[in-house]
């Protein structure tokens, strides 16, 4: 008997495990220190992508379900660049809002490895205009 609802039991698990969720592609953003991120982004010799945001900021929740979803801009950051996203109210955020004199909401840094400015976006951005801010940084670092 036991073997019979074992066997049903996977009978019906097995076949519902298989299915693949439709989730939006993300962008592998970290949080932490500004300082770590420029080491790491010296060590791995690639641009410092910050996204200076608030919990509250509309046009920021926008980007996060649209510019920061679609999957030829996802993974292109993900693979070219070191990518930060820092809430401007917190302790580390507060740090990226000093240093880069962040004034406005979303504000779209592209950092050198040497925590240089390479190009800068500020407000909503569509995958177009992120993706022309991310060649811009790309260029002027080669």
């Amino acid at each position: 008997m036991k073997n019979i609802k074992l066997i049903l039991l996977l009978c019906i698990a097995l076949p519902l495990s298989s299915f693949k969720t439709d989730e939006p592609a993300k962008l592998n953003f970290e949080k932490g220190e500004l300082s770590s991120f420029l080491e790491k982004s010296k060590k791995e010799n690639k641009i410092l992508f910050i996204d200076a945001y608030a919990t509250w900021c509309g046009p920021c929740k926008k980007m996060d379900k649209t510019t920061m979803t679609d999957p030829e801009l996802v993974a292109h950051f993900n693979n070219n660049f070191v990518n930060l996203k820092a809430d401007i109210e917190s302790t580390y955020g507060k740090k990226v809002q000093q240093e880069y004199n962040v004034r406005y909401l979303p504000t779209l840094l592209f950092i050198s490895p040497d925590g240089k400015v390479l190009s800068k976006g500020v407000g909503y951005q569509n995958k177009q205009q992120l993706m022309s801010l991310a060649k811009e940084a790309m260029a002027k670092l080669n």
